[in-house]
């Protein structure tokens, strides 16, 4: 796999939204939210995406699996996309990338702030 279309495969599942991370107020894309497992691309140039979800109960995954199979078909020398999802796996916060595990903690102290005050706040946060 070439450099430079694996670059652009992991800028796009960074792009690509999870739902559940917009709505709660703190927006992380599919790489940075830690939902990528792996992904390949064979001799036929097909590539495949196989991601893992937050939750067994998640309703979403559909529409960030048809997002990102979406953008990754616009990459240079694909063929064809098939994004799915592992069952198998149980996320944790543990699978979050730095700036992903930056940007939520971030939303968390500012959400604190929000309820309790700053002073609520402890400053090792």
């Amino acid at each position: 796999m070439s450099d430079e279309r694996e670059r652009l495969i992991a800028e796009i599942l960074a792009s690509v939204p999870d739902p559940c991370s917009v709505a709660a107020g703190a927006p992380l894309g599919l790489l940075d939210m830690g939902l990528v497992r792996s992904w390949t691309i064979d001799d036929e140039d097909h590539l495949s995406v196989i991601l893992d979800i937050t939750s067994p109960a998640c309703m979403m995954a559909g529409h960030f699996i048809l997002d990102a199979e979406t953008r990754l078909a616009e990459v240079p020398g694909i063929r064809s996309v098939s994004v799915r999802v592992e069952p198998s796996f149980e996320w944790s916060e543990e699978r979050l990338t730095p700036r992903g595990a930056e940007i939520l903690a971030r939303r968390r102290q500012l959400a604190r702030e929000r309820i309790l005050g700053p002073a609520a706040t402890p400053a090792s946060s």
